[in-house]
């Protein structure tokens, strides 16, 4: 584990995170993004940005439950599709299921998939904008939620 301080504790797990779902899924470093997508329509965006277990705001807790979440682009379909499912073969690590060593990057405790209905979400079309010329280019999306459990 990484120590960092309580302030850098969310950004800390965001970039571990981050990281390890593009390595786990073949995603090159120039094809993920924190937080925006610049118009690229091959590529991930990674964002940790919702406290998830409200409890935890009620005392000083060593760590904190945040919502993440994954959001895929690809012009083609079956790519999403083939990253959906390398996404749960993967998932989810913790103490008990590490292969990778994930624990020992940062400061996440646990990464995992989360548990609803609609994760991932349906795959559906988006025209993201590629230049300031306000031109569309269509591609393929899909969201995949995580819980990140992190030491603050």
């Amino acid at each position: 584990m990484k120590k960092c301080s309580y302030e850098e504790s969310l950004t800390l797990a965001e970039e571990v995170c981050a990281g390890y779902i593009a390595e786990k899924l073949g995603i090159p470093d120039h094809a993920l993004f924190l937080g925006m997508n610049p118009g690229n329509a091959e590529c991930a965006v990674f964002d940790i940005g919702q406290s998830y277990t409200g409890d935890l705001n009620t005392f000083q807790s060593p760590c904190a439950h945040f919502r993440a979440q994954l959001d895929l682009y690809s012009r083609d379909r079956a790519e999403l599709q083939r990253l959906i499912m390398r996404c749960r073969h993967f998932m989810p690590i913790d103490a008990d299921h590490d292969p990778d060593g994930l624990l020992e990057r940062g400061n996440v405790i646990q990464l995992r998939l989360s548990a609803e209905a609609a994760n991932p979400s349906a795959i559906k079309t988006v025209e993201l904008e590629i230049s300031t010329d306000q031109k569309k280019l269509a591609a393929w999306t899909v969201t995949v939620t995580f819980d990140v459990v992190f030491l603050t």
